[in-house]
């Protein structure tokens, strides 16, 4: 939880394959599908590597897919209405412009349209059919462009990124009360975020390590609903939300004796939220609007975040650990029937013990188990109010345990 926003319950961190300077390659692979009950599927892709000069190189991805639906909707005379279609691309531009210094510049890419929803009836005659009398289905579109700037200086790395995000996602959902008029839900979210961090680390070396780093995030989400017949839209309560999150962070690891190593970290960042309802209806009281305005008034918060961990090699190729760490979420603006209700900050803090054997894949046996405790206040969770919509608020504390135990065994070499 060190990078990022928000970053609760961790990070999965996708690292793409990076332009080769002076390689031309590439390659292609189609593949096919069959569903039982539903219509085929396929799908194929494409990458090519190719060097522009001496110290530059281009690579790019593309892909397509289609999933093939299964459900059907007979009062509508459709079969197999749930087919996915997926369009994506990916292309990254490196340049080498000094000794160990290298710019990345990179777009990425993604379309998916689902025709219609991939909900069937509970107890539905046949099964995998639905009985609503709407197209329903979702479509979203997503668009990132990155620059990388990377290298060192002697021993410390040196690492700044630079992101920003276009996020369009609509979704129609059935909300028919009388079938004789059926009716349409629809929901539009559209997201805008600028991120920025910086980092500079130097690997263990002689025992030490460390890392220290800054980020900044602005993400603006504005929400928006509506209801739809034949006839007429009518637009129902939506949100907006901006969140700003400047965040410095530190973390280094020591050998304390030949086996035994610990590491310690912390985050701090500072959140400032602000919001407003999209579509509401007008106060018809100036308490009300007082009340309104009291809601959605600008809210900072500040949020301290410690990281402890010990690692002891008890046997070569065996080690014991002890990690701690805590997360967190901001809040936000929810919507609640017609009015727009804030909902806060949740928090995690977790305790975790587990020993390790060998490395996947490349030992001869490996085993890997762990067990952990979360103490998880303020929950933030997502319901269904009572006007049969999604919204989110804190639903209470929580902890979690859980258990892991996972292994591995060469059968030939």
């Amino acid at each position: 939880t060190l990078y990022g926003a928000g970053s609760l319950g961790g990070i999965i961190r996708l690292v793409p394959n990076a332009p080769v300077v002076g390689e031309t390659e590439g390659a292609i692979s189609v593949g096919g599908s069959l569903t039982q009950s539903g219509a085929p599927g396929g799908d194929a892709a494409a990458m090519v590597n190719v060097p522009l000069g001496n110290s530059v190189a281009l690579r790019a991805n593309f892909d397509a897919a289609t999933l093939g639906g299964y459900i059907d909707k007979p009062l509508l005379g459709r079969k197999d209405v749930n087919r996915t279609r997926i369009l994506g691309g990916r292309a990254g531009l490196r340049a080498e412009i000094a000794p160990d210094w290298t710019v990345d510049l990179i777009g990425l890419g993604q379309s998916t349209d689902a025709r219609d929803s991939q909900y069937a009836g509970r107890n539905a005659r046949p099964p995998l059919t639905s009985s609503a009398q709407v197209r329903e289905g979702s479509d979203a579109d997503y668009l990132m462009g990155q620059l990388v700037i990377s290298g060192r200086v002697g021993e410390v790395r040196v690492r700044s990124t630079t992101g920003a995000v276009r996020q369009h996602l609509e979704e129609r959902y059935d909300a028919t009360v009388d079938p004789d008029a059926p009716r349409l839900f629809s929901q539009e979210n559209r997201t805008r975020m600028i991120a920025h961090e910086t980092r500079i680390w130097q690997p263990e070396t002689r025992g030490f390590g460390w890392l220290v780093g800054a980020s900044y995030t602005h993400n603006r989400t504005v929400l928006t609903r509506s209801f739809e017949n034949f006839v007429t839209t009518t637009a129902a309560t939506g949100v907006r939300n901006t969140i700003d999150e400047f965040t410095l962070y530190a973390e280094a690891s020591l050998r304390i004796r030949p086996g035994l190593t610990a590491t310690a970290g912390g985050r701090l960042t500072h959140s400032r939220l602000d919001g407003s309802g999209e579509d509401v209806m007008p106060a018809v009281s100036f308490a009300m609007a007082q009340a309104r305005a009291q809601v959605t008034a600008d809210r900072t918060t500040t949020t301290v975040l410690p990281s402890l961990a010990l690692n002891a090699e008890v046997m070569e190729a065996t080690n014991l650990y002890m990690r701690y760490q805590e997360g967190f979420r901001p809040g936000g603006f929810a919507i609640e029937s017609d009015f727009v209700r804030r909902f806060r900050s949740d928090r995690t803090r977790t305790f975790e013990f587990g020993v390790k054997h060998g490395q996947p894949g490349v030992s001869p046996f490996d085993l890997a188990a762990s067990v952990s405790y979360t103490r998880w206040r303020d929950i933030q969770a997502d319901f269904i109010d009572n006007s049969g919509l999604p919204s989110t608020a804190n639903i209470g504390d929580g902890r979690v345990w859980s258990a892991s135990v996972t292994g591995g065994v060469e059968l030939l070499q």
